[in-house]
């Protein structure tokens, strides 16, 4: 009897060991799946900030006539907006809503016998 449960108790030890060396492991491989997940962020945002800084060098030629693609936002009086994108659907979403609060019937404004009216209400409550 002792020598089986020696033998189980070195089971367990040795079943807990590769358990921990296991679990060690995966901390190791997720810590070196973070640490490239950041790399990989530093050097887009690196990249992004390179491209905008040759694209500031460059400048963009504007005369107005909405030369640097059709997403190139202008402002009320039809001239490019440098640097800011058209949304498209934003745009289109915008449309609506001003005509559906066009379409909306508007409040009647209350006039002095309103204001009566609203007196007599409260005290007849």
């Amino acid at each position: 009897d002792g020598e089986r449960e020696q033998e189980l108790k070195q089971e367990q030890e040795q079943e807990q060991k590769q358990k921990h060396e296991q679990e060690q492991h995966e901390q190791e491989e997720q810590e070196e799946e973070e640490e490239e997940r950041e790399q990989e962020w530093e050097q887009d945002r690196e990249h992004e900030q390179k491209s905008e800084q040759e694209q500031k060098e460059k400048g963009s030629p504007d005369n107005g006539n909405n030369s640097d693609g059709p997403n190139r936002a202008e402002d009320s009086e039809g001239a490019d907006v440098p640097g800011v994108e058209r949304n498209p659907a934003l745009e289109l979403e915008e449309e609506m809503l001003m005509q559906s609060e066009e379409e909306r019937p508007r409040k009647r404004q209350k006039g002095p016998d309103d204001a009566l009216k609203d007196e007599e209400e409260e005290e007849e409550e």
